[in-house]
């Protein structure tokens, strides 16, 4: 009988290489992703944010304005091996919560 459990997949700030792992679902695990949180915490400068599940781009350098908070609902399934990654153009200064179910 399956497991189900709500997780804190990713809470970390992004950094420069756009293709940065951000979580690998483990291996015997189905992921679901359910909300996605980027803020820009720069008081000045817009960044430009990269976001993807798997193949999928969710942000393709979307332009994050100075102290702006985006919030994407999805449901996405993601498979054992499957990546979540992302970056931002500059900086360390956007950080992303990402949760989700794991279906073990």
């Amino acid at each position: 009988m399956a497991t189900f459990t709500n997780a804190k997949l990713a809470n970390t700030a992004l950094t420069t290489t756009l293709t940065t792992t951000l979580y690998t679902v483990p291996a015997s695990t189905t992921v679901i992703v359910r909300s996605i949180t980027v803020t820009n915490s720069n008081t000045t400068t817009t960044r430009n944010v990269t976001l993807d599940l798997d193949a999928t781009t969710l942000l393709a350098a979307y332009a994050l304005a100075p102290k702006e908070t985006l919030l994407l609902e999805v449901e996405q399934v993601l498979d054992a091996a499957d990546l979540i990654r992302g970056g931002q153009d500059t900086g360390t200064d956007v950080s992303v919560l990402i949760s989700g179910v794991k279906i073990t």
